[in-house]
């Protein structure tokens, strides 16, 4: 008698739930509750999709709801890859990113074959560093081309590129600048060695005061790098991926 209430209990918990959050059917490779992209947009993303399923194995969909339908964008996301069924059934190669504009939220769900590729770190580098900064200033189609591109990439050199990369030019000195600094150091050299000359020796200027060799035309090497940006480990749900707000 316990049991059958407690699986009765158990199925109107379910049943409450999936009428709560409703899932529309899956209606290929980009649903646009939102109209945020045209229809030029909306067939190069659609373009650079089959790219990925066809040469990466990555079976990917993106989903702009008009709301979180009452739930966490971690649920949303579960719940629409499995409704979806994303992926193949035996290489579990799914891939999801679902934004709700309206709440300003998005989440990337990695199904667990790609998982060793698509970390919940490196997600999050590229929500952080490519998609945000888009998104807050409203350039989706802009952010999320550069997202497709940027997993592609992953894909071909997962070794050689484990960040999403930052397209930031180093800082270099002008080159008018590099030609002062030049003349200054020469015409310091001259003026000290007729100095020396006129008194047999100066004990001041040595060239070895300026340690490292004072301005390097490698302008910067320091300066920076493709990492940067924030991470965290993700992983909010048992799906593997990460989730960001703008």
């Amino acid at each position: 008698m316990f049991k059958t209430l407690l699986a009765s209990a158990l199925l109107l918990f379910t049943l409450q739930v999936n009428a709560e959050t409703k899932i529309p059917p899956f209606q290929g490779d980009i649903l646009d509750e939102t109209h945020t992209f045209n229809a030029s947009e909306l067939q190069d993303l659609r373009n650079k999709i089959q790219k990925l399923r066809v040469d990466r194995g990555v079976w990917m969909a993106v989903y702009f709801a008009s709301d979180l339908k009452e739930t966490t964008i971690e649920d949303l996301a579960s719940k629409t890859f499995h409704d979806w069924k994303l992926g193949e059934k035996d290489k579990n190669n799914g891939l999801l990113f679902i934004a709700v504009p309206k709440a300003h939220k998005m989440r990337l769900e990695v199904g667990y074959g790609l998982e060793g590729t698509l970390t919940d770190a490196w997600t999050k580098r590229l929500q952080m560093q490519i998609l945000v900064p888009a998104f807050q200033v409203r350039k989706y189609y802009a952010g999320l081309s550069d997202t497709l591109i940027e997993i592609d990439r992953r894909f071909q050199n997962p070794g050689e590129n484990p960040e999403p990369k930052r397209h930031v030019q180093k800082q270099r000195l002008p080159n008018f600048v590099v030609l002062i600094l030049l003349a200054v150091f020469f015409g310091f050299n001259i003026f000290f060695a007729i100095l020396r000359r006129r008194s047999g020796g100066y004990g001041g200027y040595s060239s070895g005061e300026f340690p490292g060799g004072g301005y390097s035309s490698r302008g910067g090497d320091g300066g920076f790098g493709d990492g940067g940006g924030s991470s965290s480990g993700g992983g909010d749900s048992g799906g593997g991926g990460s989730s960001s707000d703008w």
